[in-house]
């Protein structure tokens, strides 16, 4: 019997404390996951089916605009070999639009390119913040919505993106 009135030994729990109650602050499991390929882009795999699904919600919700989907040219390496096809099916009926190669500032660019001809929305958590200083219309009301699923829903919501960080010279 330990001090604090456990029977069971040290080793039986994973905590490595004789009690239940003792044992240190939370920390969530390591687990091994896919590398990441830098500080912002997610360690999981694309997925081109939520993207339908959220292009879906958005044609559902505002029938009368006409909608164009831009993805980066990387979409098609960053998806599942299942889903590959069917991302190489959009791009070449023209469902889905990506950049042209060598493209300066890649699909941003073309999303604010787009965005400013018709004089539509972007549809983005991006806060485009190398493109803020040539196109400040990006932080004006009204021209940028978020996209975020909860529980299989998606909801669409007015933001306005954070203001790009001074540049300093050097």
């Amino acid at each position: 019997m330990s001090r604090h009135g456990c029977r069971r030994p040290l080793w039986s729990y994973p905590w490595r404390t004789a009690c239940p109650w003792r044992r240190p602050a939370a920390r969530p499991p390591r687990r091994r996951t896919a590398p990441s390929y830098g500080p912002y882009r997610p360690a999981r795999a694309a997925c081109f089916a939520a993207l339908e699904a959220a292009v879906r919600s958005l044609r559902f919700k505002h029938r009368d605009r006409d909608i164009h989907v831009v993805v980066d040219a990387t979409l098609r390496h960053d998806v599942s070999a299942e889903e590959r096809p069917q991302v190489e099916a959009a791009i070449a009926d023209g469902k889905v639009v990506q950049p042209p190669a060598g493209t300066e500032g890649r699909g941003d660019a073309l999303v604010i390119s787009i965005a400013e001809e018709v004089g539509g929305v972007i549809i983005s958590n991006d806060n485009f913040a190398p493109f803020q200083k040539a196109n400040p219309w990006l932080r004006e009301a009204g021209r940028v919505l978020g996209a975020t699923q909860s529980q299989g829903v998606w909801v669409f919501t007015w933001r306005v993106p954070n203001a790009a960080a001074p540049t300093r010279p050097r």
